[in-house]
């Protein structure tokens, strides 16, 4: 028995020496070898055999603009690697090389092969104009700003096959930007939806003439904020289209003026696909170049409550009643108006200010805030903690102002109100003999405030027996236990794995659904896949559909055919329109399949 241990604590040991002494494999790959310049690919450096990277420092490589997007470690029962993943565009056209690079392993260098690629250049379109414009070019740490993508076509969108705009003021890791306020909703008349920078923006679209031609024009805007302080030369924007000729698309039983290709789904399709003999001409569009200055915010007179607010605001407050018991929650509502970006304004932290948090319990989440109109209103829960307090006292909100250069404060007026003592006898109004009574103040309990009731009926003593009472104290925690689980199963779900959630409710919020017209149908039949397979509403596509789930031919036949409706009903108005309830009857028809599918996985 000992010499078969030995023997196989050895022939173990052989084994893991073996596994250790086995090299890691490490691989460079792009997915092609041919592109466009100002095209974006994938470029991917996989290590196999162990997860202990270095990665390599590819911010600048000559010939290309380099964005990492991925780095992640892999790790199963028995192998181990490492994934790293960047997204590279050809800024020249021609041959190009992809250099080496070192990459250390378990303390040790590895170099990665080099990768030759071929860049076309493509042609410039006269009827093509891309332009960015800045609402300043001269801005402070803080400070937002306007900036606005305007792409003019006299090529009908529908005619395109794919679009690629990379905008690099989005990708400048000193600014960060978010949407205004009053954005364009998806999923209406008048919008599309177009790839930027690897998100997805929904612009307005409208028709005009030009020079007595027809021109479409792609607008949307984004509020940006600087992070940091300098002198920033931003290189321009690119929009990179596949374009189908009309007479490359002639056959037999089709006349030229009565071509219509059919409108992509968002400008998404495989930008390289050839389908049949069908050639696709490709151009590009460039834009102005963008100048931004960004100064530091002065440290002379800045407010010790200063929390980021650059720009010139007014500040008001109201109450839900100016008459309240102590103990009971009062609703505050905050409103922020006369600011030129009021997505970007948050609350101020209410809890840290002596004036509030020495009167009122205050919870520690806070609102997100609502728009009525420009005016951004945040709603604050108060609490008064004594009978004493007698108003609530001005909200301060302190702002830099950028005109004037000095800090200034806005601030509401105080709000007088009455605090009476809780209608039931509570701990609140209990008064104890000693040398110096407690002082009545309500303490945060993450129980909530009770009422300690002292009602007679309530004291008298049980007439139950106590193997009663002990059966009693045992089933009825259990029941109420069992009882609050089945009760609350879905909101559980809803916070703990929201994803799932409403792929569960998905299917009962489409047959919930208005679906009178196209509109709303297309609204819902998007909203139920985007909840069902986790993507964007207003922004996947047919592919992105394919991607998540498996569907038979026929199911994705059905797919195609709804969703060119509803991009046939927004782009061509002027053409007749689908059969709403043979479109809907389709879509029932799909969801069938999907959710027959789901049960399978």
């Amino acid at each position: 028995m000992l010499v078969r241990l030995i023997l196989f604590s050895l022939i173990f040991i052989f084994v893991s020496n073996a596994q250790e002494a086995k090299e890691p494999i490490v691989q460079a790959q792009v997915s092609a070898k041919s592109f466009y310049m100002g095209q974006s690919f994938t470029y991917t450096i996989l290590v196999d055999g162990s997860n202990k990277v270095k990665p390599p420092y590819l911010n600048k490589v000559p010939g290309f603009a380099v964005k990492k997007l991925e780095e992640r470690a892999l790790s199963s029962a028995n192998k181990t690697g490492y994934v790293l993943r960047y997204d590279m565009i050809p800024l020249e056209s021609g041959k190009l090389t992809i250099p080496s690079f070192p990459v250390e392993v378990n303390g040790k260098a590895f170099e990665t092969e080099e990768i030759a690629i071929n860049a076309q250049k493509p042609e410039a379109h006269p009827g093509l104009k891309l332009s960015i414009l800045v609402s300043q070019n001269e801005v402070y740490v803080g400070e937002p700003f306007l900036m606005t993508f305007i792409w003019e076509s006299e090529i009908p969108l529908f005619t395109l096959k794919a679009v690629d705009v990379k905008l690099p003021l989005l990708q400048e890791s000193a600014f960060r930007s978010i949407l205004p306020f009053n954005a364009s909703a998806g999923g209406s008349k008048g919008t599309i939806g177009l790839p930027v920078s690897n998100i997805r923006m929904i612009c307005s679209h409208e028709i005009f003439q030009k020079d007595q031609k027809r021109a479409e024009i792609l607008k949307f805007q984004k509020v940006v904020i600087p992070r940091y302080s300098g002198e920033f030369e931003l290189n321009p924007a690119t929009l990179l289209c596949s374009f189908i000729p009309p007479e490359n698309t002639k056959t037999k039983n089709q006349k030229n003026r009565n071509w219509r290709p059919s409108y992509p789904s968002y400008f998404n399709n495989d930008f390289f696909e050839q389908t049949g003999d069908v050639v696709y001409k490709r151009y590009v569009a460039t834009s102005n170049k963008v100048s931004i200055k960004v100064k530091d915010l002065p440290i002379d007179g800045k407010p010790d409550d200063f929390y980021g607010v650059v720009g010139k605001c007014e500040v008001n407050t109201k109450v839900s009643s100016v008459v309240v018991e102590a103990g009971a929650p009062l609703h505050v509502d905050i409103n922020i108006s006369s600011f030129d970006f009021p997505a970007t304004l948050k609350l101020p932290d209410l809890s840290k200010l002596s004036t509030f948090n020495r009167n009122f319990s205050i919870p520690k989440s806070k609102s997100s805030g609502e728009y009525e109109g420009s005016t951004k209103k945040f709603t604050q829960t108060l609490r008064a903690l004594r009978t004493d307090v007698t108003a609530i006292p001005p909200v301060r909100v302190p702002y830099f102002d950028p005109k004037t250069g000095t800090y200034n404060v806005a601030q509401s007026k105080e709000i007088p109100i009455t605090v009476k003592p809780a209608g039931k006898v509570t701990a609140f109004d209990a008064e104890l003999s000693s040398e110096t009574n407690l002082k009545n103040r309500l303490l945060n309990s993450p129980h909530g405030i009770r009422h300690n009731s002292l009602e007679t009926q309530k004291m008298s003593q049980s007439s139950m027996s106590l193997p009663t009472k002990v059966l009693c104290a045992l089933l009825i925690p259990l029941v109420l236990f069992i009882g609050f689980l089945v009760l609350t199963s879905n909101h559980r779900q809803k916070i703990h794995n929201y994803n799932a959630f409403k792929a569960k409710k998905a299917k009962s919020n489409f047959y919930s659904s208005s679906t009178s017209d196209i509109s709303l149908l297309e609204k819902a039949t998007r909203k139920y896949f985007a909840d069902k397979l986790n993507l964007t509403a207003d922004a996947h596509t047919t592919e992105d559909l394919y991607k998540q789930i498996n569907l038979p031919k026929e199911a994705k036949e059905k797919i195609k055919e709804i969703y060119e409706a509803f991009n046939h009903h927004r782009f061509n108005e002027e053409k007749p329109q689908a059969d709403i309830a043979h479109l809907k009857s389709k879509v029932e028809e799909v969801i069938q399949d999907v959710e027959g599918e789901l049960k399978n996985v």
